[in-house]
């Protein structure tokens, strides 16, 4: 059963993943049956409200950059064995199973070999990846209309060395609030996000298992030549092909979504705290994926003859898209009462 909370951006049912915090005014929670009643069996599980920016009655026009840069990282990053330790806890273990013959020699698990000892976490992630977010507001108001406007971006870059992994995000939104009458308020609300994703055609969470499949003593190139990559101990689980778009191909998405939110709010002047409220809502969502898997070949290398031969080639190229247009229509109709009597008591 779903055990999501309800979310009400601004009134209306809508997600807040992509909201920029420069947007937000206000995030509240309800818990208690009481206070969620009012939304029916959707609100089960509690009811987040967000509430966004506004300008101000009588606030003056104020401009505001700002700029953040920071780095991510991971915590902790597994220790593995390298190319010597490797081995010789690998003839150890055939030894265990009754074999004779080791199955590398002492001198090469003592020697070790200057391409066959490959850390391969090393090799795939970043140590650090910056992140940069920009953001510029502007808001104001007079006592009859208040708005507030902000523009903002996001940029992060992925954990692969190969740089095939990086995410852009841009946001837009603009609040007004103009009063007509003294009785009649009305507000227009315009927000949404741009999105793009560049990655390699694999998720992260495969080409991570991908690095745990391997073995530190093959060459990740073969004879050490960038030009040809080198025959692994599991092929289908090369770490370096599957982050990288320059052996496996990409995965583009691009998401963009608008909230739009108009609504009239009247102010009945013969029974005070009697208010009634009309609002429409259009959500329109745009997503469209494209996937290009590459064939790649993986090799080994001929010492004595100076020679690479093809020691395993992949699936055949294969192109993917997907694309989907979707809009959410909201209307709501609604008679409000508030009021205070004898400074005490809220209806």
């Amino acid at each position: 059963a779903n055990q999501d909370p309800l979310v009400l951006v601004d009134g209306v049912e809508r997600s807040m993943t992509n909201i920029s915090p420069e947007e937000i005014e206000s995030v509240s929670i309800l818990k208690d049956a009481s206070a969620t009643a009012v939304y029916g069996v959707r609100a089960a599980n509690g009811v987040v409200l967000v509430t966004t920016r506004k300008g101000e009655a009588s606030e003056k026009p104020s401009i505001e950059l700002k700029m953040e840069y920071g780095v991510s990282q991971l915590t902790r990053m597994p220790k593995l064995l390298d190319g010597a330790n490797f081995m010789e806890l690998y003839n150890e273990a055939m030894a265990n199973r009754g074999e004779t013959t080791p199955t590398y020699s002492p001198d090469l698990v003592t020697s070790g070999s200057p391409y066959a000892n490959v850390n391969w976490y090393d090799e795939i992630i970043r140590k650090n990846v910056p992140q940069y977010q920009v953001n510029l507001t502007a808001s104001g108001g007079t006592d009859r209309i208040q708005f507030f406007n902000s523009i903002g971006y996001y940029s992060e870059e992925g954990l692969w060395k190969s740089k095939s992994l990086d995410y852009e995000r841009f946001n837009l939104r603009s609040n007004i609030t103009a009063k007509i009458t003294d009785q009649l308020t009305a507000e227009f609300q315009v927000g949404g996000f741009i999105d793009t994703k560049n990655a390699p055609p694999y998720d992260p969470g495969d080409i991570l298992k991908s690095i745990g499949a391997q073995v530190p003593i093959y060459e990740i190139y073969a004879n050490g030549n960038p030009d040809y990559l080198g025959k692994q101990y599991n092929d289908d689980n090369n770490a370096l092909i599957k982050s990288s778009n320059k052996y496996a191909g990409y995965r583009k998405t691009s998401n963009t979504q608008m909230q739009v939110t108009a609504s009239l709010r009247w102010d009945i002047p013969f029974v005070k705290g009697l208010w009634a409220k009309a609002l429409v809502a259009y959500d329109p969502k745009f997503y469209k994926s494209k996937e290009f898997k590459k064939q790649y070949r993986t090799y080994q290398y001929d010492k004595a003859n100076g020679t690479y031969s093809v020691a395993n080639t992949s699936a055949m190229s294969s192109i993917t898209e997907w694309r989907s247009d979707t809009a959410t229509p909201t209307t709501q109709l609604s008679l409000n009462y508030e009021n205070k009597f004898q400074n005490k008591h809220n209806v």
